[in-house]
């Protein structure tokens, strides 16, 4: 019995902790991985939040996100609420202002293309019921 306490036992326990640093180190992998998706998911939120505010803005003047001579305006009003906004979430992925602008340029061309698309839908749809 004094054999397996004294050699059989520590045997095993030194082979065992590296497993257990190995699965800890996946496991903190998998919390970090789960923890930069929910910062994104609520960035994304924020970036759209963010345009939305801009463009109720310009909308408050008369103009459109269709119109160019807002685009740029919308941009800067739309990183502006998302720098105030998630800071943290900024800091984390290391988001310069420059790069939260193009974000948010890009987000703007999907609107206003899925807008483009919808207004075609539309207008194809009452060309088509004017046919009857």
């Amino acid at each position: 019995m004094d054999i397996i306490l004294t050699h059989v036992i520590p045997l095993i326990l030194a082979a065992m902790g590296p497993a257990a640093i190995w699965m800890g180190k996946r496991v903190a992998d998998w919390m970090q991985l789960d923890a930069d998706a929910k910062t994104r998911d609520y960035l994304e939120t924020a970036i759209v939040m963010g345009l939305a505010m801009a463009e109720r803005r310009i909308q408050d003047y008369g103009g459109t996100i269709a119109d160019h001579d807002f685009k740029g305006q919308i941009v800067r009003d739309a990183a502006e609420y998302i720098d105030r906004a998630v800071p943290d979430a900024l800091e984390h992925f290391n988001i310069a202002p420059e790069r939260l602008e193009n974000m948010a340029e890009a987000r703007l061309g999907v609107r206003m293309a899925e807008d483009n698309i919808l207004a075609d839908l539309i207008l194809g749809m009452t060309e088509h019921d004017g046919d009857k």
